[in-house]
């Protein structure tokens, strides 16, 4: 049986490695016999392609044209460099750099075109020769290098996938010094000018959406990107995490609520005891003056840069703190000098043209004046009589202010728009206009520009309960959602999906090809399994009853067949007679365990070494012996038998009016508060 499943699993795996194949471009032949050096794919679709004799584009119908950049009776110049920057077009080449438009271009500069790209690299790259780098869906890109393929790296898990040259794989990437990459968003191919072999193109299979578990057991806060691209991470009650590889636990507290990148690329973070400090480019924490441990600032959650570049910060119990990071001086905002109606801030933030402060709190929100601070309550009439309370809030991209409740995702008037009747712990605008907000067991993208508004609903994540406020857009492509020691990655381009164009019709055959030919092996493994059954059972059977065997001819001469079906009944009577008090041993001797357990669930250093030795077994026998009885390991037997008692002592302190608290149960049945509280939840 285990061959059968490695059998289909390796199937299935070289199948899906076929799928990423590299093939050749069918519009190599009608290019000029010469190396190619740049791609990029322009706002028509078009593939433009630089060469050692010009530039050339090629259209979705395989059209190939040269397009001149220079007079047609000069030798037009060799193209290094292809670059989209604000959405104008620059071909870079030994003579300076033009500007395309159309097929038409203009020299703009003589500056030579640099070869390699030298900055914004992630860490795992930074001793590769990068020659190019390509934006791919979901928050890939891809990076093209002198000598070790295509790597495509995930900055918001940082994953990485080496595409290379391999001798025992012919599909492979036909070569490791690979020119330059662009990617086609409609179809999805990845396409690469490989040194001496032309344009090759592949299909990467792209995770959408993935769960990371971060290795750091406390929940997330917040998330903020550096001037360096690097992913911060805060955590309620571990400090930051930089990258991947990076902790920082020297801090003025550990308890860190909210991240604020600023554009000198040094990081504000606020937090619960040490108030508001910065850390700069080489990783160093420092505290800003006026803003520490002490000050009105030092249980602080929501930041906030206005349009004066003034920092407004949103404390747990003394209201809203501007303070003048150049001057050091501060202003306190509460219920005796501004229209709060409580001190108690749940999170604020500028407006699109960051003149106005918008304050959120359970007593409703309210507008600051940026520059002379005053106030004022933002009235929201749907919300009847009754006080909204408001945990996060945001703009869209048309400037519309909205507000996560407990009832949904509200506007600024109180009117509950989608998601009724949906708690909303989180809630952040994106890049492209549209809204992203979580509860704690689920994120939604909201489209407030459509009417009705489009809601996607991304549940059942592995289970991950989200954190408040730890919502975050990279801007790359993927939003984060943080929880317990994990983050859900999110693609925030999956709403385009419907709109994707296939390459071609060879994309679909593929599918179907792969489909049959899974269906086909798991139906001959089937088969070879079944017969395997039947043969082992008839040896089985053989075993059982081979004395009578040799005495059948002469019983049936002298009795007839009676006498050789009853020896047959009597064997299958005694096979059922031993396969019962097999399951009443097994049954027994489960009970013996459980007895070592309970008389030991309180010790919580108690292992499976311990219920081994009590139980007379090697660790081995002990894991075989549980694992065909129960299905389960030891180690998950044990858990499950601590929190099935745990679960029995809350049921016995049900109507009493002292009753034992979570931690107190936990210690009870060996086990941590946290542990406990994470596995009677499942």
């Amino acid at each position: 049986m285990k061959r059968f499943v490695l059998l289909i699993v390796l199937c299935v795996a070289s199948l899906i490695c076929r799928a990423s194949d590299w093939h050749v471009w069918e519009g190599n032949a009608s290019l000029p016999k010469t190396d190619v050096y740049a791609l990029a794919f322009d706002a028509d679709g078009r593939l433009l392609i630089g060469t050692e004799q010009g530039l050339y584009a090629a259209d979705g119908k395989g059209k190939i044209i040269g397009i001149p950049l220079t007079d047609g009776g000069t030798r037009q110049p060799t193209v290094n460099r292809i670059e989209i920057r604000d959405g104008h077009i620059y071909i870079g080449t030994l003579t300076g750099t033009y500007m395309l438009e159309g097929n038409s271009a203009t020299l703009c500069d003589t500056i030579m075109a640099r070869d390699y790209i030298q900055s914004d690299l992630p860490a795992s790259l930074q001793d590769k020769i990068v020659k190019d780098a390509a934006a791919l869906s979901h928050g890939w890109k891809a990076y093209a290098t002198n000598s070790d393929g295509i790597y495509l790296y995930r900055r918001s898990t940082g994953s990485v996938i080496n595409m290379r040259r391999r001798l025992e794989d012919p599909a492979s990437i036909p070569g490791n010094h690979v020119s330059s990459v662009a990617y086609d968003h409609r179809s999805g191919r990845l396409y690469a000018s490989i040194y001496h072999s032309g344009i090759y193109f592949t299909e990467p299979d792209l995770s959408a959406i993935e769960t990371v578990r971060t290795g750091i057991e406390e929940n997330i806060s917040s998330f903020a990107i550096d001037g360096k691209g690097r992913l911060w991470t805060a955590y309620d009650g571990a400090g930051i995490a930089v990258g991947q590889d990076t902790v920082l636990t020297d801090l003025p507290s550990r308890t860190v609520t909210n991240l604020l990148p600023m554009s000198d690329g040094n990081v504000l973070a606020a937090s619960y005891g040490g108030g508001v400090f910065m850390v700069d480019t080489l990783l160093r924490a420092m505290p800003v003056i006026g803003l520490g441990a002490g000050s009105p600032a030092s249980r602080s959650r929501g930041m906030a840069v206005d349009a004066f570049g003034k920092l407004w910060i949103a404390t747990f119990s003394d209201g809203v703190v501007r303070h003048d990071l150049k001057a050091g001086t501060s202003d306190k905002f509460n219920i005796s000098n501004s229209a709060l109606k409580t001190d108690y801030i749940t999170d604020l933030c500028k407006s699109p043209r960051g003149d106005s402060i918008f304050v959120a709190t359970h007593y409703g929100v309210f507008a600051f004046d940026a520059r002379s601070g005053l106030s004022t309550e933002i009235r929201t009439p749907f919300a009847g009589n009754d006080r909204i309370a408001v945990d996060q809030l945001a703009f869209d991209g048309k400037g519309n202010l909205y507000l996560a409740t407990a009832h949904g995702l509200a506007d600024r008037y109180g009117r509950c728009v989608v998601l009724e009747g949906t708690p909303l712990i989180a809630l952040k605008g994106a890049g492209d206009g549209t809204l992203w907000c979580s509860s704690d067991s689920a994120v939604y993208h909201v489209d407030v520009s459509c009417n009705p508004p489009r809601v996607e609903t991304f549940a059942n994540l592995d289970g991950l309960r989200f954190g408040k406020y730890a919502l975050y857009d990279t801007g790359d492509g993927t939003v984060l959602a943080g929880a317990f020691g994990a983050v859900a990655v999110i693609s925030s381009d999956l709403a385009d999906a419907p709109n994707k164009k296939p390459a071609d019709n060879g994309s679909s055959v593929l599918g179907w090809r792969i489909f049959i030919i899974v269906i086909v092996v798991l139906a001959i493994g089937l088969l070879l399994f079944t017969f395997h059954r039947r043969v082992r059972k008839k040896k089985q059977i053989e075993t059982v009853v081979p004395p009578q065997i040799g005495q059948q001819d002469s019983v049936i001469d002298d009795k007839g067949r009676s006498t050789d079906v009853t020896v047959i009944a009597e064997a299958s009577s005694e096979a059922d007679n031993h396969n019962d008090s097999e399951t009443d041993a097994d049954r027994s001797w489960l009970q013996s365990i459980d007895s070592i357990i309970d008389a030991n669930i309180s010790d919580a250093d108690f292992s499976i070494e311990d219920l081994g030795r009590h139980a007379g077994m090697s660790r081995s026998n002990l894991y075989k012996r549980i694992k065909a009885i129960t299905g389960l390991s030891p180690l998950e037997y044990l858990r499950d038998r601590r929190v099935a008692r745990g679960r029995e002592l809350l049921a016995q302190a049900t109507g009493k009016h002292i009753k034992p608290t979570l931690s107190e149960i936990a210690y009870q049945v060996g086990m941590s508060p946290r542990q406990f509280s994470k596995y009677l939840r499942q």
